[in-house]
């Protein structure tokens, strides 16, 4: 009879002790609503909302664009109303929202293609651009009519300083330390042999241009390193395949172990580690399955220390960087195995007791991820009736 008074006081410590291991591990706290999404003309619907938005490093500010009609005038002179969209910083405490004072780009996919890029340098005082060189002045960088130039806007006084770089079309980045600036150009309409890469110190800027030809992709937190995505040949090119770019001797240092790309270019962004260690990179796999021609998104994680491939993920693609030294936010872009309560972020992170990894769910099925910054997530939550709100949430690691 006495030993059943046990009984009770050892299923309460058994049952503890299970709610403390589920309440263990990554977590989003402190999440808040920081823009609401219900206005038309705010663009963020471009490749599921990923790098439709870009919050600065301290937290403070966000980068987005919103859709706006210009008058324009074609070839033959008559006048057409072209749509653009317009970069527009929001202050984060105040909600005082200031244009940047650089003419509309052109589509969505440009201003995508740009945010997946870092574009605010780490003290979040100065913001890198594509500044189109209005000669019509309509307020709107024409398409493939009017070219552009890499710009600094110094976010405290508003000046824009415009680099002396100029081609079609510029995709202008930091490092994520901010010692080097980095610009793509192209010098006209979709042919590699006609786009260049220049870098440059931040703190003295003088160009360079870069031997091999590609779209450059993020640039390692850590070296002078980046992962560049090399096109292949034909009259169509299409994305072939990733290597590693050692900026200072000018080389290609190792390719990544690859399949066939993604063919949308914004599907191919490379994330780094913050500590420069880990690439997780996207490959699609492809193959016939009785006569059923079937395709799976992989993520593939290179280790650049041992210079071996550490992992394969399916089914998810890299956001960017979570907290800590070595962990990375992933979206699942294919279908869930179940749908209504699998979530669609996942946290992938080292410890002693999981070295290769281990994937933690992050929030609910009802968020879609945009961008991470250090330990801040950025995101789209979707209520029970569609609205849609932009929101901020901390990732913490709870050991």
């Amino acid at each position: 009879m006495q030993k059943n008074i046990f009984i009770p006081a050892i299923v309460c410590v058994l049952a503890f002790s299970v709610l403390a291991r589920a309440a263990d591990g990554p977590k989003l706290i402190g999440e808040k609503a920081i823009m609401d999404l219900s206005e038309k003309k705010i663009a963020y619907r471009f490749n599921k909302g990923v790098s439709s938005m870009r919050l600065s490093p301290d937290g403070r500010k966000l980068l987005y664009f919103r859709r706006a009609s210009y008058k324009t005038k074609r070839a033959d002179g008559k006048e057409r109303t072209s749509q653009g969209v317009k970069a527009v910083l929001r202050d984060l405490k105040t909600g005082k929202e200031t244009p940047l004072p650089i003419p509309a780009l052109y589509d969505e996919e440009y201003s995508a293609a740009w945010l997946s890029m870092t574009v605010f340098d780490p003290s979040s005082k100065t913001i890198i651009a594509p500044v189109g060189l209005d000669g019509n002045k309509n307020g709107l960088m024409d398409e493939m009519s009017e070219k552009c130039v890499a710009g600094l806007y110094d976010i405290a006084s508003g000046k824009l300083t415009k680099l002396k770089i100029e081609a079609n079309l510029i995709l202008p980045a930091f490092s994520p330390d901010g010692k080097t600036l980095m610009v793509m150009g192209a010098l006209g309409p979709e042919t590699p042999s006609e786009l260049f890469i220049r870098v440059s110190p931040a703190d003295n800027i003088k160009f360079r241009e870069l031997t091999q030809m590609g779209l450059p992709r993020n640039i390692c937190p850590t070296a002078d390193l980046m992962v560049l995505l090399l096109f292949t040949e034909g009259q169509k090119p299409a994305p072939g395949n990733c290597v590693v770019y050692d900026l200072k001797t000018d080389t290609a240092k190792t390719e990544l172990a690859g399949q066939d790309q993604a063919e949308s270019l914004m599907k191919n962004n490379p994330q780094w580690t913050a500590d420069g260690r880990y690439i997780y990179h996207v490959v699609l796999k492809k193959e016939n399955r009785n006569g059923v021609r079937h395709r799976e998104t992989l993520t593939r994680i290179y280790d650049v220390h041992s210079a071996q491939e550490t992992g394969i993920l399916s089914g998810l693609t890299p956001i960017g960087p979570g907290p800590g030294k070595n962990s990375m936010v992933l979206v699942r872009r294919e279908k869930a195995p179940n749908p209504r309560i699998d979530p669609q972020i996942y946290l992938h992170m080292r410890d002693d007791k999981s070295p290769d990894g281990k994937l933690h769910p992050l929030g609910d099925k009802s968020i879609l991820p945009v961008s991470t910054q250090g330990k801040w997530l950025l995101f789209i939550r979707e209520d029970a009736d569609g609205k849609e709100e932009a929101c901020l949430a901390e990732i913490t690691v709870r050991q």
